[in-house]
């Protein structure tokens, strides 16, 4: 169950929270999160617990300039019962006529895992889009077979 709350001069309050899992998730999963939307600024922040007790909490925020937006979150929960992980990633977008050019960087502090990411879309049309990734994954807490470079191209078309 879910529930939205009108936005309030740009603040917005969410809630959901969902059935127990019957076959081993022993707690019910929930989350909240509050954000305001105003202008160039939009910022939030989160709370959400799983059905095993691993609870996450975020903030994130992404500023307008016109030229470009530019995006940051930072959060922090449970891997396990036993392990914890800070994650931080910034990212910006940057229109460029009907093609948008995308960059991304992102860290998990516990097991200095690195990402880094850039893409390009381009517009086809209002419902059409074409796209492509590259990203690679470094750092002493990524296994051989993760730093590896990757990259996808596709096309994306809303019905």
């Amino acid at each position: 169950i879910e529930y939205i709350s009108p936005s309030l001069g740009g603040l917005q309050l969410r809630g959901a929270v969902a059935a127990a899992d019957e076959n081993g998730g022993a707690e019910r999963p929930v989350g909240f999160s509050v954000g305001y939307g105003g202008g160039p600024v939009s910022v939030g922040v989160a709370y959400d617990r799983n059905g095993l007790d691993l609870k996450t909490v975020g903030l994130y925020g992404s500023f307008n300039a016109g030229f470009a937006t530019f995006m940051a979150q930072f959060e922090k929960g449970d891997l396990s019962a036993a392990t914890d992980t800070k994650h931080w990633s910034v990212g910006t977008k940057v229109p460029l006529g009907n093609a948008t050019l995308k960059a991304g960087f992102t860290k998990w502090s516990t097991e200095e895992v690195k990402k880094l990411g850039i893409g390009l879309d381009y517009n086809l049309s209002k419902r059409t889009q074409l796209y492509t990734d590259i990203g690679k994954v470094s750092g002493d807490g990524a296994t051989a077979n993760q730093k590896k470079t990757a990259f996808d191209v596709g096309i994306f078309h809303k019905f």
